[in-house]
């Protein structure tokens, strides 16, 4: 059957208004009866099982692969495990609805969970470096992945290098060093005996350069900046003794 342009047209515009009519929110009403989509009424939150704060299972996990791996030197796997299992059964038999009781086994939970990572035998040790930043530095400090140093802001910056004494939620941190006039510090390598590290801070000239400075706090200099026009940054020992960096 052949069909001329305007008819083809007028098929197009029927097309396009039924599926308009179709789309408005109370539909077509055909014979008094309303072509709508019955929304489902909202699930009571009272009713949702209890969900926990804290994987538990995930948990479970960790605790089985660290005694696993560690055995004696992990001697309070079985007993972290056991107070996993009475924690899910209380979970399970909370009535729903109970925010104070879910509220106490999470917490217990927490407990269990920062207990069991932090006697990890791998952190078994005393002092822990890190850098401290505040969240109101710009972009965190941190340039995106096709970026580097050379595309963030200079100053701006609430950080210092710290030493977290004792692996546990009571350490006490101690600043190392903290730059003068909100400039940056980051890329942080110690070396090998501990004694020193390397970091990333502009100079007064404005350019990325790297740094020395002792495990104590003392003996800081800088190491890099003989072309003047050129950032460098991120730098690492390398075990002959040389220094490589960006």
């Amino acid at each position: 059957m052949k069909t001329d342009g305007h008819e083809i047209h007028r098929y197009r515009w029927w097309t396009i208004l039924l599926t308009g009519v179709f789309c408005l929110p109370g539909g077509l009403n055909f014979l008094g009866e309303s072509v709508r989509a019955e929304r489902p009424a909202p699930m009571d939150a009272s009713a949702a099982p209890h969900v926990s704060e804290v994987s538990t299972s995930s948990l479970r996990l960790a605790i089985i692969d660290l005694t696993q791996t560690f055995g004696a030197r992990y001697p309070g796997g079985p007993e972290y495990l056991r107070r996993l299992d009475v924690l899910e059964q209380k979970l399970d038999k909370s009535e729903p609805g109970s925010a104070e009781e879910l509220k106490a086994v999470n917490e217990d939970l927490a407990s269990l969970e920062r207990e069991a990572l932090l006697a990890n035998p791998l952190l078994n040790f005393g002092k822990l470096l890190l850098v401290k930043r505040s969240n109101n530095s710009p972009r965190l400090g941190l340039p995106q992945n096709w970026q580097s140093n050379s595309s963030l802001p200079k100053t701006g910056y609430d950080n210092a290098i710290m030493v977290l004494s004792a692996m546990s939620p009571e350490g006490r941190l101690t600043t190392l060093y903290q730059p003068e006039d909100g400039r940056f510090v980051g890329d942080v390598d110690l070396h090998f005996g501990a004694e020193q590290m390397l970091f990333s801070m502009p100079d007064e000239k404005d350019h990325w350069q790297v740094f020395e400075i002792g495990g104590n706090g003392s003996g800081l200099r800088q190491l890099t900046g003989e072309q003047p026009d050129v950032d460098s940054y991120d730098a690492c020992y390398l075990p002959d003794g040389k220094i490589f960096f960006t």
